[in-house]
């Protein structure tokens, strides 16, 4: 979380920035973002209850961070949680993510990028 110092450092740099933009001084040196480039978040199935989800990278992509996301928790008599998530890692040959879930169902996402 930001403190309320860096917030304003970055507003105020960001509207030097535009400034300057706007100017005409940044405008002929800024270069555009190749978008095949950027990662992509790929979302594996949900699992069924005590099952585990992978989330596979398209071919010719590699995983570089993933996680999970719970669908459902299982709650003992008076609210008590009793589940929890097993494991959350890349797959070992690096293909995409995979993440278990204890008693519920859970879902992996995958961050992948080209090769």
């Amino acid at each position: 979380m930001r403190d309320a110092r860096s917030f304003w450092t970055g507003v105020a740099g960001g509207a030097a920035a535009a400034a300057l933009a706007v100017g005409g001084v940044l405008g002929s040196a800024t270069a555009q973002a190749d978008v095949s480039q950027a990662p992509r978040v790929i979302a594996g199935p949900v699992s069924g209850g005590g099952g585990g989800s992978q989330a596979k990278c398209p071919a010719g992509t590699k995983v570089i961070n993933g996680g999970w996301k719970a669908n459902t928790f299982q709650h003992a008599t008076g609210g008590t949680i009793y589940d929890a998530v097993v494991f959350s890692r890349p797959l070992e040959d690096g293909s995409g993510w995979e993440a278990r879930e204890l008693k519920g169902k859970v879902q992996a996402f995958a961050v992948c990028v080209n090769e």
